[in-house]
């Protein structure tokens, strides 16, 4: 579906007639805030050529979210597919890269990667939400500053580390299907060091039948800035273990019948007509341990050294009767960013530029077993990933109405496995280059406008199991796998309407040549790369504070399509054309507050369908509402409806289907003392 020509217009004409009270507005929405993603240092927002959201502490709290993802889902141009059934599962996709969006957004915890080195996605119960300060989210490519994996976006996690005064909080809360949750924190701080420490745990049966997950952690975190010499750091350790099983994909059939059973494919005896039993084994287990540091050292008024480090470790058992395969693996990842900073002025001209660099070694081991017994051991895989990188970034102001920025990554890693099992036996490596170009400029001509255009290349590496097939199908290495790569242009423009409306608009076109995905064809039954991909699309955010009451818009449309080979002009799976999110929330009481929000995700082809064969996946539209209580001084009790119209929709992906929760209420009770 191409974007029409109307849309088009209206974009325009809405962002031209901001100018005619932009003057005296100086409102910049998520803008105005300071923040650290884009460019790796303290910075305001406007200053970066692309698009920024943040999400707040108090947003955290009000959303009645129970998962990062959730909170993400809200975003314009932000897309999340759970195609696993499970709480904490889901897939964030940023600008409608497709199929294994995962892979291509980068998901920082603090500044650190925290994507695995395998296909796996993100595990969102080992995030817990009361250690969570803001959510950071940058679009558009990042590979200069964060390397691989970048391709549309970043999101980063920043977490608590003390408040500047004494502060215990207490929550609880209860759902539907079997949700429980209870969480602990406590911090005390000044403006020199702080301390925290949060305990959280949550249990939930599930929307379907065996769709529970479990999840309980606790985190620590100190910072210090009383150092001699100026010197601060931050200290961080954390541990959570969490459990969820896996219903499985039901047939179109099966949907229609009961959304919420649990079924699996037992016997291929005919393939096109399978034997489906109910699913009742499959489960997985899981804990991640994580200690890491933040140090900043002074070298003089112009020039700081910052060192990041970072240790983690991951044990995973997974069964998974269905397919069937049982199998543990660990996974542990060192890492060390050293970086210098300069901030001076030459002739006049402001001047800031960072060269830093990122070293870090992903060890990853897979056992899989007879049953789940674990009796015997059918293979054994060790698997390490070293990467080396450097970069090099500035930004420098000419004028005070314009502002400059560019940098370039160089980086280097490799893929070692080394496989043995019955079957075959293999010890390879597969060594990638990965770099990254940006350039761009922002143009503020009057409070409350800005105006910018940037240009950014992208890279990503294959993860463990595309590069190799170790745990499942036939068994090998797969050395002519490529690295996938491509580029983005952006232009977007900001405009403060008046002194409390601003609106947010950018346009941009994204290339990914060399894409990796799987082909399904029983002669081939691996990863291959593909053609190249385009993505044009325009986004755009309304923001509305009045007084005490805030109104937000968000748009994203767009068309992405295969540009050549076999499926050229074809639509890119899982992809919706037309995105589109509202919030509002406004006081009905002194004591009560009211916040509500929808969010419409438009057709789609389902997961494999490249082609565009089948019909597309239905539209459908989500409304959540909450209500928030001040009970006593510093007691809120929050009153929560998702999905309020009961809304009926699935993700399909290579024929499965994965429905939705329907609407579910919650309550939660939330003291600071």
């Amino acid at each position: 579906m191409k974007i029409k020509k109307k849309t088009v217009l209206a974009f325009i004409i809405i962002m031209w007639s901001g100018f005619l009270y932009a003057w005296s507005g100086d409102y910049m929405g998520d803008l105005g805030e300071v923040v650290v993603t884009p460019a790796r240092s303290v910075t305001e927002a406007y200053r970066w050529p692309g698009s920024v959201s943040v999400i707040s502490r108090r947003e955290i709290i009000e959303s009645g979210a129970r998962t990062v993802d959730e909170l993400l889902s809200s975003l314009e141009g932000v897309s999340v597919n759970n195609l696993s059934g499970t709480t904490g599962r889901a897939t964030v996709d940023i600008r409608g890269t497709g199929e294994n969006s995962h892979l291509r957004t980068l998901i920082l915890l603090d500044g650190r990667r925290i994507n695995r080195v395998d296909i796996g996605q993100v595990n969102w119960l080992e995030i817990p939400l009361a250690a969570i300060e803001r959510i950071e989210v940058v679009r558009g490519p990042s590979g200069v500053m964060h390397g691989s994996s970048a391709a549309g976006g970043v999101i980063n996690i920043i977490s608590r580390s003390g408040e500047p005064y004494e502060t215990l909080t207490l929550k609880a809360d209860a759902g539907s299907y079997g949700v429980f949750g209870q969480q602990f924190s406590y911090g005390r701080g000044n403006e020199i060091r702080g301390v925290y420490l949060s305990a959280e745990r949550r249990t939930e049966k599930g929307y379907r039948l065996r769709s529970g997950a479990d999840s309980e952690g606790i985190y620590l975190s100190y910072r210090e800035g009383g150092l001699p010499a100026g010197i601060n750091c931050a200290v961080r350790a954390s541990y959570i273990s969490s459990s969820y099983q896996m219903p499985g994909g039901l047939t179109r059939e099966e949907l229609k019948e009961d959304p919420k059973q649990a079924r699996y494919t037992a016997d291929f005896d005919e393939f096109w007509n399978p034997v489906r039993k109910d699913n009742s084994n499959d489960e997985a287990f899981e804990t991640r341990s994580e200690i890491s540091g933040e140090f900043g050292i002074p070298l003089s008024p112009a020039i700081s050294f910052t060192l990041n480090t970072a240790y983690s470790l991951r044990e995973e058992q997974v069964d998974m009767a269905s397919f069937p395969s049982f199998f543990d693996r660990d996974m542990d990842s060192v890492s060390l960013s050293p970086a210098l900073g300069f901030e001076t002025e030459m002739r006049s001209v402001k001047v800031n530029a960072m060269v830093g660099g990122d070293f870090y070694r992903n060890n990853l081991n897979v056992s899989l077993f007879d049953s789940e017994k674990r009796e015997e051991k059918d293979s054994a895989t060790s698997i390490a990933m070293p990467v080396y990188g450097g970069y090099v970034h500035g930004e420098l102001q000419p004028l005070s109405s314009l502002i400059l920025s560019g940098g370039y990554r160089i980086e280097e890693a490799s893929i070692e496995v080394d496989h043995d099992s019955d079957i075959v036996s293999f010890k390879e490596s597969r060594h990638h280059t990965g770099s990254a170009f940006r350039a761009g400029a922002v143009l503020i001509p009057a409070a409350g406008i800005r105006s910018y255009v940037s240009y950014g290349t992208h890279y990503r590496y294959p993860a463990a199991d595309e590069q190799a097939s170790y745990q499942g199908g036939p068994e090998g290495f797969f050395p002519d796998l490529d690295a996938e790569h491509g580029y983005s242009v952006e232009a977007g423009m900001g405009v403060g309407l008046g002194r409390a409306v601003f609106l947010d608009i950018s346009a941009y076109r994204m290339i990914i040549d060399d894409m990796i995905s799987f082909d399904a064809d029983p002669a081939v039954w691996r990863n291959v790369n593909i053609d190249r991909t385009r993505r044009d699309a325009m986004e755009a955010r309304l923001l509305i504070p009045v007084e005490k009451v805030n109104f937000k818009v968000g748009a994203s449309v767009g068309r992405t399509i295969f540009e050549k080979g076999e499926y050229k002009g074809s639509e890119i799976p899982l992809v919706p054309s037309y995105e589109y999110t509202a919030a509002v929330s406004a006081p009905v009481m002194p004591d009560i507050r009211l916040l509500a929000g929808a969010n419409y995700t438009g057709r789609r082809y389902a997961g494999g369908d490249y082609a565009n064969e089948d019909d597309k996946l239905k539209a459908y539209t989500v409304v959540n509402s909450r209500c928030v209580i001040n009970v006593v001084q510093n007691t809120e009790l929050i009153l929560g409806i998702k999905n309020l119209f009961n809304e009926k929709y699935s993700v399909s992906y290579f024929g499965a289907w994965y429905p939705a929760a329907g609407r579910n209420y919650n309550i939660s009770v939330r003291a600071a003392f």
